[in-house]
C-alpha cells in the first residue's frame, strides 16, 4: 500500500513537473529564453523544460513608450533628449536585441540602446545647432538606424531637444546670436488695431476726430499695409508676430481639432510651429510684454509678461475665483491682471449710448432677455462685451507700460468686431437696412475709431521718450459703397468678404523719417521691429525692413540664416474649462466667422457624455484623415477641411500645384461633402491642362456634396468643352437639376451647353431664366449680350447692358464684373466709366486697376494703361496675373526686354502655365535668342503637353523658319 501510494505520488509529481513547463505567450508578445542565443516563442501555448530559467517577455507589436535620454557630446557635456514612439521586437531581431539590451525589462533596455544609438549623431552636431529642425531630423535618423540594428521595429519615432533641460547648449546658441546684435537702446510699442482701414480713418482725421493718430502721422511715417489672403485674423496676426507665412507658422484657421476629444477648440499657441517676437527677445536679454495677441494661449515663458487672448473670454460671466490656467505668464502676474478685468454687465448705459441710440430700458431688457451664455447673440449685448474687453486689455497695457519693456505688443480687436456688428448700418443705406437702423447704429463704427484714438492717446502719454510707436492692422474693412451686400455677422454669407486686403501702418519716434510708406506688407513688420531693437534680421523672413521706420542692419557682416536655431520651450499641458472655449466659440459665431452648428454639435456631444468639463490643450492638431473620421461632428470636420483648404489656396497662389492638390485632397478626405475642396482640386487640374481630369473631379464633387460653389456648375460645361465631353456635361446637368435647378448658375450652364451645341435660341431662353433669378448673373449677362450681337441686334445688346449698369449702381463687385463684360465685348469706354466708379469706393484695388488698364489699352491710351497696370503690380506684387498682363502690354509696345522680365516674374510668382512660357518664348525670339525661345516652348509643353500653339511654334522654330 505504501509502495502504491509512493508510486502515485511520484507519477503525480512527474505530471505536475511536466505541466509546469507549459506557458502562454499573449498576442502581440514574444518570449525569449535565457542566454546569448535565446530560444524564441511567439504568441500561443508552448512547453519547455521546467526550471530552465526565467522568460523575458517583450512586445512584438509596437507599444508606445516615451523617455528621457542622456547622451554625452564629444566635449563631455550631457545632452538631454526627449524620445517618444512605438517600439517592438522585430521578427528575427530577438538575438540582436538580447545582444544589445540584455535580459532586463524592455523599457530599461530601450533607454540603454537608444542612448548609445543617439551618441554618434549628437557628437556629429555642433551644440549650437542642436535646436534646429534639421538637427532633430538627423537625431531621429540616427536613432532609427541604431534601434533597427538592435532588432527593433519602430513606428512614429520623434526626438526633441528640450531647451529647458539643456541650458548649456541653449547658452551657446544665445551667445552666438548676441554677437550678431547691436542693441539700439530704443523701446518699441507695437499696437494692433484689427481691421483698421484708411477708408474709415481719413474722413475722421479730416474732421479732427482722431487727434492722437493725426499727431503720429504728422511726425512720423504712414501708409498702407498689404495683407495676405486668406484675410483671417489669427493667420495674419501670427504672420505679423513671426514674419513667416501661414504654411510655415502653422496657424491656418480659427479652430483646430482637440487631439484628445476630437472636438473643435479655438486656435492656440501650441499650433504655432516657429518663433514669435516674444520668444526671440529673451535670447538677447531684452524684455517683452504681450497683451491679447491672437493665438497666445497657453502663455509661453517670456522675459516679461504674457497676457493671452484667453483672459477676456469670460467677461460675460466673470468670477474673480477663476484661476490662471495658462492665461498669464508669470503666474504671479495673475492677481494684478484680475484687478483690471471689467465684466460686460459693468459697462454702464452712458458708455453704450455713445456708440448707439438706445434707451436705458431697452438695453436692460435686451440684457435680461437672454441667459448669460447666449447674451452676445444680440448685437448690443455683444457691444458691451467688446467695450469691456477693450477696457480690460487697455488697463493691463497701461499698467505694464508703467515699467516699460523693451518691446510691448498690444492688440485691440474692437475696430474689427464693431465693424462686423454695425458696418452694414453705415450711410449710405444698404438694401435691407432701414433708415431707422442707420440712425440708431450708423455711428457705432466711427465712434469706436474715435474711442480707439482716445486710448492711443493714453498710451502715448505713458511711454518713454525713446520709444518708437508702430500702429498696424491685419487687413482693412469695407465701408461706404464698397461694402458687400452680405451681413458681416452671417457665417453662411461669408463674414471675411468684408475684409479688404489693405490695412494701415503708422510709425513715429526716434529715427523715423516722416512721409509716406509705400509697398509695405504684413511680412515687413517683424523685420522692422527687430531692426528698431538692433537685432539681426534672419534670411528666412521674407519681409524687408521698412526703410523710413528703421535702418536695415549693415550688409557684409555675418548673416543669420534663421532664428529657428534658438531653442523654443513648448507651452505646458493646461486644462481649461469647456465653458471658456464655448464662450470664444459663441463670439466667433456672433461675428460670422464660424457656423452656429459648431456650438450645437458641441452641446449635443456634451449632453450625451462626450464633452466633459475640461479638455487638454497643448498638442498639435491631428492631421491624418483617419484620425479625424472617428472624432467630432460634421462641423468639426468642416473646420478641419477649411484649414487644409486655406493652406491649399496659399500653395495654389504660389504656383505649387502639387502641394495645393495635396491640401485640397486632404480637405475632402476630412470631409467628403466639402464642395469647395472638389472645385479647388478641379481648378488645379485645369491649370495643369488636364481638363478631362478637372471635369471628373467636378462630377465627383457633385456626387458627394450638395454644396458645390455656383462656379462649379458652369465649370462643368467649360471643362467639358475643352476636353470634348459636352455630352457628359449634359448628362451631369440633368443629374444635379433637382438640387441646383433653382439657381441662376444652373440655367446659365444650360445656356452655355446649348450655345456650344449649336442651339442659340434655346440658349437665349436659358440665359433669360437665369437672369430672372439673378438679374446680374455675370455669365448669363455676358453670353446673352454675345448672342444678341451675333444675331445683329446691336442696339438691344447695348440697351441690355445699360439696364444692367443701372441695376448694379452702388454694388462694387457687380460693377466690376459688368466692366469686364464690357471689355470683352470691346466696349472699353463704358468699362472705363464703371471701373473709375468702383475705384472711387475702393481706391487702389489692384484687380480693378488691372481691368482699368485693359480698358485704357483697348482705347489706345497706352501711357495711362501702363501706369494703371504698373500701379496694380506695385499694390499686389505677388499677383502673377498682373505681372503677365503688364508683360503683354509692354510687348505690344515693342519693349521686349521689359516684357520678358514681367513674364519671368509672373512665372516666379506662380503662373506656370503654357501661356506664360509661350509669351516668354516669343520675347526671347524677338531679342535674338532662339535657343532660349525653344527652351521656353519645351517648358510650355511640359506643363500642357497638348497645347497646339506651343507645338506649332516649336516645330517652326526647329525648322528654322522663324
Amino acid at each position: 500500500m505504501v509502495k502504491r501510494l509512493l508510486l502515485v505520488a511520484v507519477v503525480a509529481a512527474g505530471i505536475l513537473l511536466l505541466a509546469s513547463g507549459f506557458f502562454r505567450v499573449r498576442e502581440g508578445e514574444v518570449a525569449l529564453g535565457s542566454g546569448d542565443s535565446p530560444s524564441v516563442w511567439n504568441s500561443g501555448w508552448h512547453w519547455r523544460l521546467p526550471f530552465s530559467g526565467d522568460l523575458q517577455r517583450l512586445p512584438r507589436s509596437p507599444i508606445p513608450l516615451q523617455s528621457e535620454l542622456e547622451v554625452r557630446t564629444a566635449e563631455g557635456a550631457t545632452i538631454v533628449l526627449d524620445l517618444a514612439g512605438d517600439f517592438g521586437v522585430a521578427e528575427g531581431g530577438e538575438e540582436a536585441w538580447r545582444r544589445n539590451a540584455g535580459e532586463g525589462i524592455f523599457g530599461d533596455g530601450l533607454i540603454a540602446v537608444a542612448s548609445r544609438a543617439a551618441e554618434p549623431a549628437v557628437r556629429a552636431i555642433d551644440p549650437a545647432d542642436l535646436f534646429q529642425p534639421e538637427a532633430e531630423k538627423r537625431l531621429t535618423g540616427g536613432l532609427l538606424e541604431g534601434l533597427s540594428e538592435a532588432g527593433l521595429v519602430v513606428d512614429a519615432l520623434s526626438v526633441r531637444v528640450p531647451a529647458e533641460r539643456n541650458p548649456v547648449a541653449a547658452a551657446v546658441v544665445r551667445n552666438q546670436l548676441r554677437d550678431l546684435a547691436s542693441p539700439s537702446g530704443r523701446k518699441v510699442l507695437l499696437i494692433g488695431w484689427d481691421g483698421a482701414d484708411w477708408l474709415m480713418i481719413r474722413p475722421l482725421l479730416e474732421a479732427g476726430r482722431m487727434p492722437h493718430l493725426a499727431s503720429l502721422i504728422r511726425r512720423g511715417a504712414s501708409g498702407e499695409l498689404r495683407s495676405e489672403k486668406p484675410l483671417l485674423s489669427p493667420l495674419v496676426w501670427t504672420t505679423i508676430a513671426t514674419g513667416k507665412p501661414v504654411v510655415e507658422h502653422g496657424i491656418a484657421d480659427f479652430l483646430v481639432q482637440d487631439p484628445d476629444t476630437g472636438g473643435l477648440v479655438p486656435i492656440s499657441s501650441s499650433s504655432r510651429k516657429v518663433h514669435a517676437l516674444w520668444t526671440l527677445l529673451p535670447a538677447f536679454e531684452l524684455s517683452v510684454d504681450v497683451v491679447a495677441w491672437w493665438a497666445t494661449w497657453p502663455a509661453e515663458a517670456v522675459q516679461g509678461t504674457m497676457v493671452t487672448d484667453r483672459v477676456a473670454y469670460q467677461l460675460f460671466e466673470y468670477e474673480e475665483t477663476e484661476g490662471n490656467d495658462g492665461k498669464v505668464h508669470p503666474d504671479t502676474a495673475w492677481n494684478g491682471v484680475q484687478n483690471h478685468l471689467v465684466a460686460a454687465e459693468q459697462v454702464p448705459f452712458e458708455t453704450v449710448q455713445r456708440f448707439v441710440d438706445v434707451d436705458r430700458q431697452e438695453l436692460a431688457r435686451l440684457w435680461d432677455s437672454l441667459p448669460a451664455a447666449q447674451r452676445q447673440e444680440e448685437k448690443l449685448n455683444h457691444l458691451r462685451k467688446i467695450i469691456a474687453t477693450t477696457q480690460s486689455y487697455h488697463a493691463i497695457t497701461k499698467d505694464l507700460l508703467s515699467e516699460q519693456a523693451d518691446l510691448t505688443m498690444a492688440y485691440y480687436e474692437g475696430t474689427d468686431t464693431v465693424g462686423h456688428l454695425f458696418a452694414r448700418f453705415l450711410p449710405p443705406r444698404l438694401e435691407g437696412v432701414s433708415a431707422d437702423e442707420v440712425r440708431r447704429f450708423g455711428r457705432a463704427l466711427p465712434q469706436f475709431y474715435e474711442y480707439a484714438d482716445e486710448l492711443l492717446g493714453e498710451l502715448l502719454e505713458t511711454i518713454s521718450d525713446d520709444t518708437v510707436v508702430m500702429l498696424v492692422s491685419d487687413h482693412g474693412f469695407f465701408t461706404g459703397e464698397a461694402r458687400p451686400e452680405s451681413d458681416p455677422a452671417n457665417f453662411a454669407e461669408g463674414a471675411p468678404q468684408w475684409h479688404r486686403q489693405y490695412g494701415i501702418v503708422v510709425a513715429a519716434g526716434p529715427g523715423v523719417q516722416p512721409g509716406e510708406v509705400r509697398g509695405a506688407s504684413i511680412f515687413d513688420v517683424a523685420p522692422t521691429v527687430l531692426a528698431l531693437l538692433g537685432l539681426p534680421i534672419p534670411e528666412d523672413m521674407p519681409g524687408k525692413v521698412l526703410s523710413q521706420v528703421a535702418a536695415a542692419p549693415p550688409s557684409g557682416g555675418e548673416a543669420l540664416a534663421s532664428y529657428e536655431i534658438l531653442p523654443r520651450s513648448q507651452p505646458g499641458q493646461i486644462r481649461v474649462a469647456s465653458a471658456l472655449d464655448e464662450e470664444r466659440l459663441r463670439e466667433l459665431v456672433a461675428l460670422g466667422y464660424i457656423s452656429p452648428t459648431v456650438l450645437e454639435e458641441r452641446q449635443a456631444a456634451a449632453s450625451q457624455g462626450g464633452g466633459g468639463s475640461a479638455t487638454p490643450r497643448a498638442s498639435e492638431p491631428s492631421r491624418a484623415a483617419s484620425e479625424t473620421a472617428s472624432g467630432g461632428g460634421t462641423e468639426d470636420l468642416q473646420a478641419m477641411a477649411t484649414e487644409a483648404y486655406n493652406l491649399g489656396r496659399i500653395h495654389q497662389r504660389q504656383g505649387d500645384f502639387d502641394r495645393a492638390s495635396e491640401q485640397f485632397r486632404l480637405a475632402v478626405d476630412r470631409m467628403p461633402e466639402f464642395g469647395l475642396g472638389y472645385a479647388a482640386l478641379a481648378q488645379v487640374e485645369s491649370n495643369r491642362g488636364d481638363h478631362s481630369g478637372a471635369f471628373d473631379l467636378l462630377v465627383e464633387g457633385f456626387s458627394k456634396s450638395g454644396s458645390m460653389p455656383m462656379s462649379a456648375i458652369t465649370g462643368l460645361v467649360d471643362e467639358a468643352k475643352r476636353c470634348g465631353r459636352l455630352q457628359d456635361a449634359g448628362r451631369e446637368l440633368s443629374v444635379i437639376q433637382s438640387v441646383y435647378g433653382g439657381q441662376a448658375a444652373y440655367h446659365a450652364a444650360i445656356g452655355l451647353l446649348q450655345e456650344e451645341t449649336g442651339r442659340p435660341n434655346e440658349a437665349l431662353e436659358a440665359y433669360d431664366r437665369a437672369l430672372a433669378i439673378d438679374p446680374l448673373d455675370h455669365l448669363a449677362t455676358e453670353q446673352k449680350i454675345g448672342l444678341l450681337r451675333q444675331a445683329g441686334r446691336e442696339s438691344d445688346a447695348r440697351a441690355f447692358l445699360d439696364r444692367s449698369f443701372d441695376l448694379a449702381a452702388g454694388q462694387v463687385t457687380q460693377m466690376n464684373q459688368l466692366a469686364v463684360i464690357a471689355l470683352r465685348q470691346g466696349w472699353a469706354p463704358q468699362a472705363e466709366r464703371l471701373l473709375r466708379g468702383v475705384l472711387a469706393s475702393d481706391p487702389g484695388n489692384p484687380g480693378v486697376l488691372a481691368n482699368l488698364a485693359a480698358s485704357l489699352m483697348q482705347q489706345r491710351k497706352t501711357g495711362q494703361a501702363l501706369e494703371a497696370m504698373s500701379s496694380a503690380v506695385e499694390r499686389d506684387p505677388d499677383n502673377a496675373g498682373n505681372h503677365f498682363n503688364l508683360g503683354a502690354m509692354l510687348a505690344e509696345q515693342g519693349r521686349f526686354a521689359e516684357a520678358l522680365a514681367a513674364f519671368e516674374m509672373a512665372s516666379a510668382k506662380g503662373l506656370r502655365n503654357a501661356r506664360v512660357y509661350i509669351a516668354a518664348s516669343k520675347m526671347h525670339f524677338r531679342l535674338g535668342d532662339p535657343g532660349l525661345a525653344e527652351q521656353a516652348l519645351v517648358e510650355a509643353l511640359s506643363v500642357e503637353p497638348s497645347n497646339a500653339e506651343a507645338r506649332q511654334l516649336l516645330s517652326i522654330l526647329r525648322q528654322g523658319a522663324g
